[in-house]
């Protein structure tokens, strides 16, 4: 069976440790003084209440229960804060809350809910629309210019 430690190095090598700096410091591929994995719950709260509901939601949308354990039986929500509280810096946390923030922002103005509560549609929806400011462009389906850089999706 792969171990944590194992599961982040292959990612790291896998998409460069550039990707996600905090991933290779927590799998102990780049020396410094941060500690590799260890076990138990964040040294820290790194999230906002409604942050840490739409992580557990949005990671139970990527790896869902089927007839294996989902995000939240895994523990991703938690881990993905732990990897934030203990093996990152505060200026990698930063893209990253403002992206929920981001999330949550643009769920209230197209489904007047929060992110966390909107439907399985419709974050996967906001999903969708994130992946492709990230990796496709700054306009959505429309033509219309969003700023994924300035915390707004």
């Amino acid at each position: 069976m792969i171990d944590r430690r194992t599961a982040l190095a292959g990612v790291a090598a896998l998409f460069g440790t550039t990707l996600f700096a905090p991933i290779a410091r927590a799998a102990g591929l780049v020396p410094g003084t941060l500690p590799t994995i260890s076990e138990g719950p964040p040294s820290a709260a790194v999230f906002t209440a409604p942050q840490r509901a739409l992580v557990t939601a949005l990671s139970e949308r990527v790896i869902p229960t089927t007839d294996t354990p989902g995000a939240i039986a895994a523990g991703v929500p938690a881990f993905i804060e732990k990897l934030l509280a203990d093996w990152s810096r505060p200026d990698d946390r930063v893209p990253i809350l403002a992206g929920l923030d981001a999330l949550d922002a643009r769920s209230r103005q197209d489904y007047t809910v929060a992110a966390a509560q909107a439907t399985p549609a419709q974050q996967d929806a906001l999903l969708t629309l994130a992946h492709r400011l990230l990796h496709v462009g700054d306009r959505d389906h429309a033509g219309t210019r969003i700023s994924a850089g300035a915390g707004r999706i």
